[in-house]
């Protein structure tokens, strides 16, 4: 594989060999310069912001950490107390950052662990880092384990392990392993990484931006005296280019420990010894060289925070390609700030997916097919953890709005919740409800069947309004009429007018009863009708019907008169003010009654008349009676019926139905009657 590979770029090798002469020379970082001791070991985090390294004093290993100033310069290193206190004599060594520098990886060899060195980690927190926990296995396999480097997606890890037999002790010779996460988010056996990368002796590999370059120490043929750089690139899985020496940066000295940023502008690196001996380490810097600087990337960054608060969110920042949705990156903001960075390689488009744990989604797209060069780019973001729910809720039948009691229940617990509800109008309610749960609205009134609203706000929610039509069922009573004639108590067809006096509805329903009368009409409970029927030949009937009482009849029987001559009967609702003939406007439903029947039956020729109880004088009454009786046929006259069809008569108190000793009983002598004269 190895001939494959100097056959395949011995061109290339010449071509890049020859330019590297360019490149600025070696220099001392002034600014860091740990006058008591030595440093070693650099790392940059990928945004160029923040550099660890480790300083060496008295035999004890300490870390450190610069921050960039404003001006580009660093400023004065701190001590990481936490991690260099946690066994102040145990050798702790090969830091590096994760993507946004919250956590450190770094080799160190504990008293506990009795393997040898391995690999640990620490975070990040508002009070400094966290207690060193270990990486364990499949990574440390109890020998020696370090010098990592995280990918820029910290899911593959590449470090060194000392293989017996096969490296060179006295030269602390290493080989390097890699390990990627499965789909469970966990590490996978290490595997060594095939020649050309490793041959002899290889150290300290770093892993750049694009997650493809690998720049890493080694002692090979053709290098010069010591541990030398060396840049590689990944084809594809287990295929790398062929190794390329830094040429411009590497002397007789050994180069150990590469770092750069994103931006790949300077490498920093630490020497330690020359020809197999320690020498003061210090930290150096050199231009990068163009020839090797990673693929072109986008580095986004930003800070997310809740819409309301202005709080920081622990959020997870996804990366996926807009056709297939393949995930292709994954980070999460500091829990901390809020503060996140990732980065997209270049000629790509991606959607990028904020979402917090119980918060909602904001969906970005970013392409980095027109990009020339590395870019940096900002994006705040606001999540929200609640929503609004608006409803309006109405009655299905009449469209008219409702207003209605609200129960919200857990559908997973089943337990009810408090839920802020606001009455923006009759029927229109706005709902916060918080995000990351399953509801159940029960919505009731009385008289309506349950509604209940599955909402649902555990996956992704994207919108901090929404908006329900609520549509309430009325519940209906079947009532049973059983209308017949009321000689031969045969069955009557017939055509019901019925009013809703609760919604003012007025509706007509020709009701084809059976032979022994019976209809079925439904209607609404809790409301009141008026129920009213005329048919043809015989005498019109109305009822009022009251569905909110607790009992109330759902069998009612109707025996109509056929219309004869003579036949008379009372117009009960008609009625007129104190001492006067003028007409109440309570009579005009009884009136139409009567213009009903007259033109269902133009055949016919009626009485219109009045009486009166005793009250007053004989003469009075009579005029009185007679007046009414006359306001009566007048309105039937004005809404189309002939004259000749009608007789107005008083008899003022003469035809009296009861004696007129009680109030009750001069109230029924106070009455209007229609009677038939001819067919």
């Amino acid at each position: 594989m190895k001939k494959t590979f100097l056959h395949t770029y011995l061109i290339l090798l010449i071509i890049l060999t020859n330019s590297y002469l360019a490149v600025a020379q070696t220099k001392i970082i002034g600014e860091i310069d740990m006058t008591a001791g030595q440093e070693m070991a650099p790392y940059i985090s990928f945004d160029g912001k923040k550099m660890i390294f480790v300083v060496i004093e008295n035999n004890v290993y300490k870390f450190y950490e610069a921050t960039k100033k404003e001006d580009n310069t660093w400023g004065t290193p701190v001590a990481l107390e936490n991690i260099n206190n946690h066994q102040p004599t145990a050798k702790i060594n090969a830091p590096c950052y994760n993507h946004d520098a919250s956590r450190i990886y770094f080799e160190a060899e504990y008293d506990m662990f009795t393997s040898g060195v391995d690999i640990f980690y620490s975070d990040r927190t508002a009070t400094g880092w966290t207690k060193p926990l270990n990486l364990d296995a499949p990574i440390n396999s109890g020998g020696y384990d370090g010098e990592p480097s995280i990918s820029i997606d910290e899911k593959t890890i590449y470090f060194v392990r000392e293989i017996t037999g096969k490296n060179d002790i006295e030269l602390k010779c290493k080989t390097i392993f890699v390990s990627k996460k499965d789909e469970n988010d966990k590490w996978t056996t290490p595997e060594e990484l095939p020649e050309p990368i490793n041959l002899a002796c290889d150290r300290t590999p770093r892993i750049l931006a694009d997650n493809k370059t690998l720049i890493f120490s080694s002692i090979r043929e053709g290098g010069k005296d010591g541990y030398d750089f060396y840049f590689a690139k990944q084809l594809t899985r287990n295929v790398w280019l062929l190794p390329i020496p830094i040429t411009a940066v590497n002397s007789e000295l050994d180069e150990l420990f590469p770092a750069t940023d994103f931006y790949a502008n300077n490498l920093i690196y630490s020497i330690a010894s020359e020809k197999k001996k320690t020498i003061e380490s210090n930290l150096y810097t050199d231009t990068f060289p163009n020839e090797f600087k990673p693929e072109k990337n986008l580095l986004l960054s930003g800070k997310i925070t809740d819409l309301y608060t202005n709080k920081p969110i622990e959020a997870t920042i996804t990366v996926r390609q807009p056709r297939t949705a393949v995930i292709e990156n994954q980070v999460v903001s500091n829990k901390i700030t809020g503060e996140y960075t990732l980065f997209l390689p270049h000629s790509k488009q991606f959607i990028v997916d904020y979402g917090g744990n119980n918060y909602s989604h904001n969906f970005v797209q970013f392409s980095t097919q027109t990009m020339t060069e590395n870019e940096t780019k900002s994006q705040d973001i606001k999540l929200y953890s609640d929503i609004h729910l608006n409803l309006n809720i109405f009655d299905k039948d009449i469209l008219e709005p409702q207003k209605t009691k609200i129960n919200i229940i857990d559908s997973v617990t089943n337990k009810p919740i408090t839920a802020n509800i606001k009455e923006i109008d009759i029927g229109r309610l706005d709902i916060t409800l918080p995000i990351g749960k399953k509801y159940v609205l029960e919505i009731s009134k009385q008289y309506f069947d349950t509604y209940y609203l599955h909402f649902d706000l555990s996956g992704v929610v994207q919108f901090d309004e929404f908006e329900r039509d609520v549509e309430l069922t009325s519940r209906k009573k079947t009532i049973e009429f059983m209308v017949t004639d009321a000689n031969s108590n045969e069955g009557i067809s017939v055509e019901f007018q019925i009013v809703n006096v609760n919604t003012n509805e007025k509706y007509t329903i020709t009701a084809k009863t059976d032979k022994s009368g019976r209809a079925y009409i439904d209607l609404r409970e809790g409301d009141v009708y008026e129920i009213d029927m005329s048919p043809q030949g015989y005498t019109f009937y109305n009822t009022t019907l009251n569905l909110s009482e607790e009992h109330f009849e759902t069998k009612i029987n109707i025996k109509l008169d056929p219309l004869t001559t003579d036949t008379k009967f009372e117009l009960n609702n008609i009625s007129f003010e104190t001492n006067s003939a003028n007409l109440n406007a309570s009579s005009n439903e009884q009136l139409a009654q009567v213009i009903a029947l007259l033109n269902k039956n133009p055949n016919i020729q009626i009485e219109i008349s009045a009486h009166t109880d005793d009250v007053g004088s004989d003469n009075y009454n009579l005029k009185l009676s007679e007046r009414r009786a006359q306001a009566v046929v007048n309105y039937l006259i004005d809404n189309g019926i002939t004259l000749s069809r009608l007789v107005a008569k008083g008899y003022g108190e003469t035809k009296p139905l009861a004696d007129n000793k009680t109030e009750e009983n001069r109230a029924k002598n106070r009455r209007v009657e229609l009677k038939i004269l001819e067919l």
